[in-house]
Parts: structure tokens; C-alpha cells; sequence
């Protein structure tokens, strides 16, 4: 006889959401399925609409990824070089620094404080001695999931040297407590050298709709849009998906459900 098929494999180093989308999100991508006889490319409009209204930026500062990582890829190839390093601490996510070592970029990683935050201090003192390049700070972190602090980032975002972008990883900041955790969005609005990704893997459950956004002034948006691979978005369904789970309310609600679980179990 054979053996029965096994459940699906779970990774716990992905840190899938096996709760999966709303219902309103799977049917979204359903209806938007049953229209892929067509390209998407002017729904590109729409899913930066939503976006920027539920962040308070404008469309123009929202650029859209094959999951957050891509556009974290393009920020990489935007605003490093031979001579301007991707910085960040250790340990970190690690994707980001295989991305950055494959396009031959040189990584500069300095130690999480004894709390387990990013030192902020030795991430602009290295930016400084590079004479610029890209500080990539994942908020939780990815693997530790400890937080850094918002007057810390803010510090860094005071003091970041010349020729110095930010990028700020929110990919779990929906699972931190808001009493302690700050999107850094707000420097988003106020023009900093600053970029904040997200991505519809975690919260939302859609971690196979690959996609995520980030959000940056104009100039930073324009500067890594030729890197991003624009013609393989799922502008469609995926925007249709996150637009049903804004409307739901459903990162808030799972949130509390997931929250329960772990207090329960």
C-alpha cells in the first residue's frame, strides 16, 4: 500500500502565517485570476493609490515588489557601489546580504547591542567612513526579533552622513507592540533619506502572492524603479487582494487572534 501524501512542509525559518489571507483577499485574487488573459499594468495605479492612502505619502512614493525583498534588491543596486558598502548589524536577515554580495558590493556588519538592538552610532559611524552607501535596519529584527528603538532610529535619521539612504525592513513591525514600536514611515512624509518596506507575507498571509512596497520620497523611488523587474508584477490580483484586507480590517483582527493563541498556549 501506499503511504498517505504528508502535510505540506512547514518552514519555520520563513515564518509563514498559516492563518492565510481573508476571505475577501482570496476572492479578490480569484476574480483578478479569471482576468489574466490581459496584463495589469495600469492597476499599478490603484494598488499605489491604496497604498498611499493607507500610509498618508503620495502614489509617486510607493514602488511595488515581488515581496518586499525586491524591492529592498533594488535598493541595493540603487544606492550601493564599489566604494559605497551595504551596512547593517549581525545578525540580520541574511537575504539582504547575499543579494548585496552577489552583485559584488562590499557588507560591513557591526554587533547588536547587549539589548539586541541595531547600534546606531556604529551603523553612521561606518556610513561615514565608507563616505556614504546604503544602512539596511530590519524593524523587528529577522532572526532576533528584537526591537529597535524609535529614538534611535530617529537619532540615525538626524544624523546620517552624506550620501547615506536608510532603509528601514517593517516586514513584522505589525507584530510589535505599538506602545514600543514607531513605523518610520513620518520620515518618509517629512523627505529624509529614508526607505520603508513592507511586505504581504506576514500579516496578510500572502506569502505565495510574492509581493511588498516600499515607500520613499520621489527622487529615491525614481532612482530604483530601473532595477525593479516591472514586468513581472501581479499588480492585479495582489492589489485587489491588499485593498480587501485594508477594508477588513484584517491585519488588526488576526493580530489579536494570533496574540490570543500564544497567550492561551
Amino acid at each position: 500500500t501506499q503511504a498517505p501524501s504528508p502535510e505540506p512542509m512547514v518552514w519555520l525559518d520563513s515564518n509563514e502565517n498559516p492563518a492565510g489571507p481573508p476571505a475577501s483577499a482570496i476572492k479578490a485574487i480569484i476574480d483578478g485570476v479569471s482576468a489574466t488573459a490581459r496584463y495589469h499594468f495600469d492597476e499599478f495605479e490603484g494598488f499605489s493609490q491604496a497604498i498611499a492612502k493607507s500610509e498618508n505619502v503620495k502614489p509617486e512614493q510607493v514602488l511595488f515588489g515581488v515581496g518586499s525583498t525586491e524591492v529592498i534588491d533594488a535598493a541595493i543596486c540603487a544606492f550601493t557601489s564599489a566604494s559605497a558598502p551595504l551596512i547593517t548589524a549581525a545578525p540580520s536577515y541574511d537575504i539582504v546580504i547575499e543579494l548585496a554580495r552577489s552583485l559584488r558590493r562590499k557588507v560591513v556588519q557591526t554587533p547588536l547591542t547587549a539589548a539586541w538592538a541595531y547600534d546606531v552610532r556604529q551603523l553612521a559611524a561606518q556610513a561615514a567612513n565608507a563616505g556614504g552607501g546604503l544602512i539596511y535596519l530590519c524593524n523587528p529584527n529577522n532572526p532576533t526579533s528584537s526591537l529597535t528603538p524609535t529614538k534611535d532610529i530617529d537619532w540615525l535619521v538626524a544624523n546620517l552622513p552624506p550620501h547615506t539612504i536608510l532603509l528601514v525592513d517593517e516586514a513584522y513591525i505589525h507584530f510589535a507592540d505599538p506602545t514600543q514600536a514607531e513605523s518610520a514611515i513620518k520620515h518618509v512624509r517629512d523627505g529624509k533619506d529614508v526607505i520603508v518596506t513592507r511586505t504581504f507575507s506576514k500579516i496578510y498571509g500572502m506569502a505565495g502572492a510574492r509581493a511588498g512596497f516600499g515607500c520613499a520620497r520621489p527622487e529615491l523611488i525614481q532612482a530604483m524603479n530601473p532595477f525593479a523587474t516591472r514586468w513581472c508584477r501581479r499588480e492585479g490580483p495582489t492589489s485587489r487582494a491588499y485593498e480587501a484586507s485594508c477594508a477588513t480590517g484584517y491585519g488588526k483582527r488576526k493580530l489579536t487572534t494570533l496574540s490570543h493563541r500564544r497567550i492561551s498556549s
